[in-house]
């Protein structure tokens, strides 16, 4: 009868044990952030090395990137006013395989910060070097410290 009672006390303890070892993740998600991946836009020949993260300023991006027009309904490259919106720039080293980066999420966490979440694809081999990166527009309301995760 005593090894009955041994067994289920030791039972609840450690049930106890284990739900009081667990933790809250401090970087919760709060929201969802909108944003739009700006197209039609090139990487200009005498850049070496893109930032990445936050562009706020018109004349810093325009030193990094071209506008390209191209034919058909979206051949124009998306509008981007710096009074209203920022961009994140997320980009990879200069490479001879093809690597398209895609943005999986964009939240605002608890804390307040932004994290941006990306996944990087690699392709074939090219006969050209080109620097892979992705340009989100996101709206100035969204502005705080910001993490990207590969």
């Amino acid at each position: 009868m005593k090894m009955k009672y041994f067994v289920i006390i030791t039972a609840i303890m450690l049930c106890v044990l284990s739900t009081a070892c667990r933790t809250q993740k401090s970087t919760a998600v709060a929201s969802e952030v909108p944003y739009v991946v700006a197209k039609g836009y090139f990487v200009r020949n005498d850049v070496r090395r893109i930032p990445n993260g936050k562009i706020t300023d018109a004349h810093l991006f325009k030193e990094i990137f071209g506008a390209a027009a191209v034919m058909g309904p979206d051949g124009l490259p998306t509008k981007i006013d710096f009074e209203k919106d920022y961009v994140i720039v997320v980009s990879e080293n200069a490479s001879h395989t093809k690597t398209e980066i895609f943005p999986s999420s964009l939240s605002q966490l608890s804390d307040g910060t932004l994290r941006l979440v990306c996944r990087i694809e690699k392709g074939e081999a090219q006969s050209f070097t080109s620097l892979p990166c992705l340009i989100l527009v996101v709206s100035r309301q969204y502005d705080a410290p910001l993490s990207i995760v590969r």
